[in-house]
């Protein structure tokens, strides 16, 4: 095998670890990357398979119902059992309150997941909500990276949580009920 091969097939080999570490201590490249982003033409946007991919609002969950303005009602609320988690699979990586990096560098916090009980070889798929964006968004386990000691800035935050404890954020009453299994 030729050097340049070798030193191509490491350079790549590298690149992955290497983007996860600048993005996990480096807060600057991420900001540099998120403005990059925001730079691309809007026309890149404009595909209908583009859109139907990226666009999470038609899988919104029942979750998203008890986010009212008032976390006094919800509190309250009697949160129906079809709503409720109460087997958490062995595989599942992240639970409610873990703050996570996705496959498009964009750091959120859990709020929730869903998995097929009927076959729980699946991926489950879990509700995010995304920092500095005001979103929500739906991603796979395999495609998201747990982070430690980052706090998430977003609008709808102290409706799911209490408070961020250092590490993790700690989900309010109502979340427990519904992930028991994830406190």
């Amino acid at each position: 095998m030729q050097l340049r091969n070798v030193v191509s097939l490491v350079l790549l080999i590298l690149s992955v670890p290497l983007q996860i570490y600048l993005m996990r201590y480096n807060r600057e490249i991420k900001e540099y990357i998120l403005q990059l982003f925001k730079s691309l033409p809007d026309e890149l946007y404009d595909s209908d398979y583009v859109m139907d991919y990226i666009d999470p609002r038609p899988y919104l969950w029942s979750i998203f119902d008890y986010a009212v303005p008032t976390t006094q009602d919800v509190e309250e609320s009697e949160i129906p059992k079809d709503d409720i988690h109460e087997f958490r699979p062995p595989h599942l990586k992240y639970r409610v309150g873990d703050v996570v990096l996705t496959y498009d560098l964009s750091i959120a916090v859990v709020v929730g997941w869903s998995i097929d009980m009927s076959d729980l070889t699946k991926e489950p798929v879990y509700v995010l909500l995304i920092e500095n964006k005001n979103e929500s968004s739906l991603e796979q386990q395999d495609r998201m990276l747990l982070l430690l000691d980052v706090e998430v800035h977003h609008t709808m935050i102290e409706h799911y949580f209490e408070k961020f404890d250092g590490t993790r954020y700690l989900p309010r009453d109502w979340l427990k009920k519904m992930y028991p299994k994830d406190v």
